[in-house]
């Protein structure tokens, strides 16, 4: 992605191909057209416990996505939703943990 590139993020940056999979995900959450991959694409949100720590500088592009999905997905939908905000409240506690012990 040139634009990734023109900030500095080049792909022998180690956040280089998780930037990549994170911002082509955001824009399919982005996108109402996409709506019947939305599920799908929150499913992925398991990466991070594979990333760990790692996905912390994420976390402020993926929450408010989230949560505008979450909210206009049906509520008899809701559960698989919330197991993968449960995901993103673990990596944000863990990074805390490790900044105040």
């Amino acid at each position: 992605d040139v634009s990734l590139i023109m900030t500095g993020l080049t792909p022998s940056n180690e956040e280089c191909y998780s930037t990549v999979v994170i911002n082509s995900l955001m824009n399919m959450l982005n996108d109402p057209s996409l709506g019947q991959y939305h599920s799908s694409v929150i499913d992925t949100i398991n990466i991070f416990k594979t990333l760990g720590l790692k996905c912390v500088p994420f976390l402020e592009r993926i929450i408010p996505d989230f949560i505008v999905v979450t909210r206009a997905c049906p509520t008899s939908k809701l559960d698989p939703y919330f197991n993968q905000l449960s995901i993103l409240v673990y990596c944000q506690t863990a990074y805390r943990k490790n900044l105040f012990p």
